[in-house]
């Protein structure tokens, strides 16, 4: 590991192992056998690690991962699979009305994060966490599936927005069905959102779009992303957005099991970052990805996107493999705008 990687003392998260290496062993089984149950077991206290999975967004994850070689885990977190699965179905049920809605309007979309994920990358969608479900429509089809949503029986909970149209264009308009407390659908005519990306990145929509691959749900379909596409999407949603502070190893995870599954053209992938301007996002998110579940054949692309030594040391200052190990939000604590700046490949390119 390079020099993007140390440990840190000022993290406030107890994490629940004695060591970094100890926490990699564990997450790395993730997928494949787990050859180290054993020491697990003698070096982890099951508690602590029961409530950082959870509030990582893992738990179910991680209890199928483990569901036969270390069984007590898997009942620890049986209440959080439970609540996990059922929400889940909740948010695929709106989604699929939503679909039907669209569908019958000959309207396209493209499912963005957990809900494409859920449904392509996870062998059970109950295992993929969510709190929305994030869906990308072209910018000209906004207005009719706004009105078509609407006349459904769907309204739009953005308080005290009524320019709908302008909002989706630099974030999300939330809906949802009446009555229903989760569940909710936000639809984007971006996706890759935040104002760092925005700003400065130059990310082709049209191309991204026409790689899409469809998708089948229960009764209706809808589209994702390609793979290297979604890696990118993900990845930079991650950096920027979450800024490896809501979840990041669900996050990282997504990548990886993305990476796992298909054949990921690495190169083109580091092509289409350097191009469109979110190298660094990108670099970070790969770089953490493969430290802790390993990428297949990345080393290339992580090589071609690598911003300097001294860029890499600062964006140190804020995010670490045991920063993200623990849970850390350094947003709180730190000059934020800082980190955003350094994520930024060519601020003053035409």
């Amino acid at each position: 590991m390079n020099d993007a990687i140390h440990m840190s003392t000022d993290t406030s998260v107890l994490m629940p192992w004695p060591d970094q290496a100890t926490a990699l062993s564990f997450l790395r089984a993730f997928g494949e056998p787990a050859s180290s149950t054993a020491r697990l077991k003698h070096d982890m206290v099951l508690e602590p690690l029961v409530t950082w999975l959870i509030s990582q967004g893992i738990g179910p994850f991680a209890a199928d991962c483990y569901s036969e070689s270390w069984p007590e885990l898997a009942q620890a977190l049986r209440i959080d699979v439970a609540l996990a699965s059922a929400e889940n179905d909740l948010y695929f049920q709106s989604l699929e009305k939503l679909l039907a809605v669209l569908n019958a309007a000959d309207i396209e979309c493209v499912l963005l994060k957990g809900a494409a994920l859920a449904l392509d990358v996870y062998h059970d969608r109950a295992l993929r966490t969510m709190s929305d479900i994030d869906i990308w429509l072209r910018a000209e089809t906004m207005q009719r599936s706004i009105e078509h949503l609407a006349a459904s029986g769907f309204h739009h909970t953005n308080r005290g927005r009524s320019d709908l149209l302008s909002l989706s264009a630099t974030g999300k308009i939330k809906f949802n069905l009446p009555g229903w407390s989760i569940g909710g659908l936000e639809l984007h005519t971006n996706p890759f959102t935040g104002i760092v990306l925005q700003k400065t990145a130059r990310v082709d929509l049209d191309a991204i779009w026409a790689r899409r691959r469809g998708i089948v749900l229960a009764v209706t379909s809808a589209y994702r992303m390609s793979a290297e596409d979604m890696i990118l999407h993900v990845a930079a949603h991650l950096a920027v957005s979450n800024q490896f502070c809501m979840a990041a190893l669900r996050g990282l995870l997504d990548i990886a099991l993305t990476a796992r599954k298909y054949a990921i053209d690495w190169a083109a992938l580091a092509d289409r970052a350097l191009r469109w301007r979110i190298a660094v996002p990108i670099w970070l998110s790969l770089h953490y990805a493969d430290a802790i579940f390993g990428l297949p054949d990345v080393a290339s692309a992580l090589t071609a996107l690598q911003p300097s030594r001294t860029r890499r040391k600062l964006l140190a200052r804020y995010v670490t493999l045991d920063r993200i190990l623990a849970g850390y939000d350094f947003r709180t604590r730190q000059n934020r705008h800082i980190y955003l700046a350094l994520l930024v490949s060519s601020p003053f390119a035409s």
